[in-house]
């Protein structure tokens, strides 16, 4: 009796802790081309290949979300083509995070791209691990906003714009 009450607990115990828990993990490949949205749940989302947001699409990433992307190939990226968009709002408690799937050196991945009349919002975010952060292809109708943005161990720039345009940049370190 003891016995079994004892390993009722130890079975509670696990289940109340999320011991055995397992978390889901995304595989991204390609292009999106239709809104969609990645969540805490579904995460983190490992990118396998540069993935691109198409025209009319626009990709909405949760606070807290993790974005890792392979290594295999430092040239991968997370592509907004022309009227594609990016909105990820993460919080100072639960900041979206952008890094390398491998080992983590610096260039390990070549970062966010926005190309012009692409959209990107992001707020409370880290990118780590990428040859240029960030790059925005000649913004000149781009619609770009950088807020409380972390960049880490990144290998070329942080944030590079190739020409003119406008954006919004603030708190970005």
């Amino acid at each position: 009796m003891m016995k079994r009450v004892l390993c009722l607990a130890v079975c509670m115990a696990a289940v109340l802790l999320g011991v055995g828990e397992s978390h889901a993990e995304t595989v991204v490949n390609g292009s999106i081309n239709l809104d969609t949205t990645w969540t805490v749940e579904d995460g983190p989302y490992i990118l396998n290949s540069t993935v691109s947001v198409n025209t009319n699409a626009t990709l909405t990433i949760e606070a807290g979300v993790e974005v890792r992307v392979s290594d295999a190939n430092n040239s991968y990226e997370l592509r907004v083509l022309s009227g594609g968009a990016i909105i990820a709002q993460g919080t100072s408690e639960a900041p979206i995070v952008f890094q390398s799937n491998g080992q983590g050196s610096a260039g390990a991945w070549e970062g966010l791209r926005v190309e012009d009349g692409g959209a990107l919002l992001l707020r409370h975010g880290v990118v780590r691990h990428a040859d240029f952060a960030i790059r925005l292809i000649n913004p000149t109708s781009s619609e770009i906003t950088l807020e409380d943005i972390a960049i880490e161990t990144f290998n070329s720039r942080g944030v590079i714009a190739t020409s003119g345009g406008g954006f919004t940049m603030s708190r970005v370190m």
